[in-house]
């Protein structure tokens, strides 16, 4: 997902909570995702009028409302794959993925939310080799090589048992 798509998600994403003119999305984004979306009215402004074109949203006296056709953008865009996950704890991607992922529906928001476990835990194991790795070949007193696997796997179990909380809980939609 590129800074483009992450705008867009983040603009869907406003508008599915309600209609909003561009301020009130450019403080929202900035309260919730900020420094993972730019939400300048620079960046925010050009992505508006492509959604406009495209009928993703309407405007009418300066306040936008999604379409069915923008809801249907928003969850292929919440939808799109995070693959790879060893370097995205705070990763825009990922940050403005999970802002926006309890549009899905109910089923679709779980599916989603244990790819993203299934990553974590998949990375945390290969972080778990390298730092296997490290305690046999790299000397402890050398730099902080060994505890950065460490730290990586530790936010990876955190992560996983954010995720699984998560997904015990009610969805905010049902």
């Amino acid at each position: 997902m590129d800074t483009r798509d992450r705008i867009e998600l983040g603009i869907l994403g406003v508008l599915a909570d309600g209609d909003a003119a561009l301020p009130e999305i450019r403080e929202t984004l900035q309260h919730t995702v900020g420094r993972h979306v730019t939400a300048g009215y620079g960046s925010l402004g050009p992505v508006l009028n492509d959604l406009e074109e495209t009928e993703l949203v309407v405007r009418i006296d300066g306040t936008y409302t999604l379409t069915d056709a923008g809801e249907e953008r928003l969850e292929e865009l919440l939808r799109t794959p995070i693959d790879d996950v060893r370097d995205l704890p705070g990763d825009a991607r990922l940050f403005t993925k999970l802002t926006f992922l309890h549009h899905l529906p109910p089923d679709a928001c779980d599916e989603e939310l244990a790819a993203l476990a299934d990553h974590f835990r998949q990375a945390r194991e290969e972080w778990s080799e390298v730092h296997g790795y490290h305690a046999a070949e790299v000397d402890s007193a050398v730099g902080f090589r060994r505890s950065l696997m460490d730290l990586n796997a530790r936010v990876a179990d955190v992560y996983v048992e954010w995720i699984e909380e998560l997904r015990e809980r009610p969805h905010p939609r049902t």
